[in-house]
């Protein structure tokens, strides 16, 4: 017995007609699959998703949004019609809020009978919105990264065979926009990377070059930032004949916000040095700098000293800053300790705060040791830290020899501690040996 369609002309005629209307939108499905594909570049497969959804559809234009995860929201930046504008609305919010949240599809003929459709943009553009199509952009997970919103179907309202063709070109728009944005993130943190590439050669350029050298003496520093750039900076300053100021700072925090602070500091005490001012003037003046540019939050510990080479006389303020260690080595003595935790409270904190100087006398033979906290607190892989008694033992083991081999020392000695923990803090260290 033969079917209906094979005795009706028009019923044959009609399943013809689908079976190309199926054909011509595969087709358009694979060379779709092929040109969205075909570039990573994210401002240009966004409108090519676009154009090909509205193509296929016969839409008059539509709109392609993209689910912004971390701000909760739906944003467009491809707008077809004579205006183009980024759109950004919250996930429940209109049409396309809807579909992006509760993945239905949604298909109105007529949209301003439905109170979920938003009139505003329709009243802005002059544009007269009649049927709409929203349907939810998956990727291969299932999870909803995107939005379709097609208006004004050609000839009709849409269909279900609409919906199915937005269905399957889903999982290929998915794909590109996904290699895309993976292909924008890397090339940002390329970007980043030299920025603080960059960021980290003109720190390590405060830094002193050399150091001095002064007939009896040796000056050796070292910073060794956790990250590519950091907080802690050192500096030698020649002053009059014979006298030199050495400075340490520690910046709270990691990273480029302490990096910028610390440049202000390294700036702060290069200029107020030049002037005629006692240590204590000038620390009181680099304080009031440092809490006029940042908030309560930032703040610097900070040691400086001026050595006078000729009379081994050492003057000194530490404004909340680990105590330095003068190890004494006085021949044929076991050797002794002094810490030099004369001064006032951190740069930065409070204004109006007032400083104390302290003053030693560096004796052939002795050795001032100046270090941040991330000697101290470097830790081991159950968080221990190093601590300060660890480090005067060292230090104490460290008499007689080199500047270089007392610096390398402690260095063995820090990571004996640690092994391969990785650490999160800068770490940065000053010695001045006076040689016997």
């Amino acid at each position: 017995m033969s079917s209906p369609s094979e005795t009706d002309p028009t019923a044959l005629q009609r399943e013809l007609s689908r079976a190309r209307e199926e054909i011509a939108r595969l087709s358009s499905l694979i060379e779709a699959s092929q040109t969205i594909n075909s570039t990573l570049e994210l401002d240009e497969v966004l409108p090519r998703i676009l154009q090909t959804a509205t193509e296929n559809v016969k839409a008059d234009r539509g709109t392609l949004y993209i689910v912004d995860r971390e701000r909760n929201e739906l944003w467009s930046r491809v707008l077809q019609g004579e205006e183009k504008m980024e759109i950004r609305l919250p996930l429940g919010e209109g049409l396309s809020g809807y579909v992006a949240k509760t993945g239905e599809v949604i298909l109105i003929d007529d949209a301003y009978s439905d109170p979920r459709f938003n009139r505003e943009m329709d009243k802005k553009t002059g544009y007269r919105t009649r049927s709409v199509l929203t349907t939810p952009m998956r990727n291969k997970r299932g999870e909803i990264i995107g939005v379709f919103q097609l208006l004004n179907k050609e000839g009709g309202p849409f269909e279900q065979g609409d919906v199915d063709f937005l269905d399957a070109l889903s999982a290929h728009a998915a794909i590109a926009l996904e290699n895309a944005f993976l292909l924008k993130e890397s090339l940002r943190k390329e970007a980043l990377e030299r920025e603080m590439e960059v960021a980290r050669s003109i720190q390590q350029r405060l830094l002193p070059a050399e150091p001095p050298d002064i007939e009896g003496f040796e000056f050796m520093g070292l910073n060794t930032p956790s990250e590519a750039v950091g907080g802690d900076y050192y500096d030698f300053i020649h002053l009059e004949e014979g006298k030199i100021l050495v400075a340490l700072g520690d910046v709270v925090g990691h990273g480029v916000p302490a990096a910028l602070l610390m440049a202000n500091v390294h700036a702060a005490v290069r200029s107020h040095v030049q002037y005629d001012l006692d240590l204590t003037e000038m620390v009181s003046k680099v304080n009031e700098f440092i809490h006029r540019s940042t908030d309560t939050m930032q703040y610097s510990t900070f040691f400086c000293g001026v050595l006078d080479t000729a009379a081994g006389t050492f003057g000194y303020v530490n404004a909340g800053h680990n105590p330095p260690c003068l190890v004494r080595c006085e021949e044929g003595a076991d050797p002794d300790m002094e810490t030099l935790d004369v001064g006032g409270i951190p740069l930065g904190m409070m204004a109006g705060m007032p400083y104390e100087q302290g003053q030693v006398v560096i004796e052939p033979g002795d050795l001032l040791y100046i270090f941040t906290d991330g000697v101290t607190e470097a830790h081991d892989a159950e968080g221990d830290l190093m601590g300060e008694e660890r480090l005067e033992r060292c230090l104490r083991q460290c008499r007689g020899l080199s500047l270089h081999n007392v610096i390398h020392e402690v260095q063995m000695e820090i990571r004996a501690h640690t092994g391969d923990t990785k650490q999160e803090d800068d770490v940065t260290m000053v010695a001045v040996h006076r040689l016997p």
